[in-house]
């Protein structure tokens, strides 16, 4: 199977009919919630493995 543009636009378009600009929105979304909560998750998490040892 040829992957092609059409491809990954309807794979990442939602089957409700948003147009995929705003997918891309709810995509940025989750990156910018992803960044705000995974930076301190990951130094948290960093953190109790250093001192455990």
């Amino acid at each position: 199977m040829q992957i092609t543009e059409e491809t990954v636009v309807g794979v990442v378009r939602p089957s409700a009919g948003f147009p995929a600009s705003d997918a891309m929105e709810l995509v940025d979304v989750y990156r910018l919630i992803l960044t705000i909560f995974g930076f301190p998750v990951l130094s948290w998490g960093c953190h109790v493995l250093a001192s455990s040892n």
